[in-house]
């Protein structure tokens, strides 16, 4: 059963939360697979659990994992394991505000 607008933007709003914290962590080591990808390990981990939390979402990409919707794509990790997000206007404005961050 597809998730209603809503749910999606409360699961978006627990996966921006964490993004913070995702985005605070300090890498021990790092995960290379076959494309030479050198994101850390607890990152992908972190963000793994994360995406579990909603089953109709799945983690896509080779090298760079990352999630969409209607073909749209709303989180991923970059190559140093930096969060990004696409948020709607009023939900970045206040993340933004909220944790203290910038774009």
């Amino acid at each position: 059963m597809p998730l209603t607008a809503l749910e999606v933007r409360l699961h978006i709003t627990f996966i921006c939360c964490l993004a913070v914290i995702i985005n605070s962590i300090v890498p021990k080591r790092t995960y290379d697979n076959k494309k030479n990808n050198n994101i850390p390990t607890e990152k992908i981990e972190m963000y793994k659990k994360v995406i579990e939390t909603v089953p109709t979402i799945e983690i896509k990409g080779a090298t760079m994992p990352y999630t969409s919707l209607n073909e749209h794509m709303f989180s991923f990790l970059d190559k140093e394991g930096k969060l990004g997000l696409r948020l709607p206007k009023q939900e970045r404005d206040e993340f933004i505000a909220k944790y203290k961050t910038k774009l």
